[in-house]
């Protein structure tokens, strides 16, 4: 038995962490629809840990496609 390793190309990474930061954004504008604590906000909030666990195998950061609190731009002042 022959075992060959499948090769993906950076590109092919790059594409899917974007498609997967758009669906993750789906997921966060339905899970705001959906009952607290129901097997439908279960399901989605389980994709969303899916994506995540991804851009943290990709990036090495698990909140890749979390928000972040913006800072003016310019030096940090005292």
């Amino acid at each position: 038995m022959v075992v060959r390793k499948r090769k993906v190309s950076a590109a092919q990474i790059a594409a899917a962490l974007e498609e997967f930061g758009r669906t993750r954004h789906r997921c966060a504008l339905l899970l705001a629809d959906l009952p607290i604590l129901g097997p439908h906000a279960k399901a989605v909030t389980d994709v969303m840990h899916a994506i995540d666990a991804f851009a943290d195998l990709v990036t090495g950061d698990r909140a890749h496609f979390h928000a972040r609190i913006c800072s003016p731009p310019g030096p940090p002042k005292p």
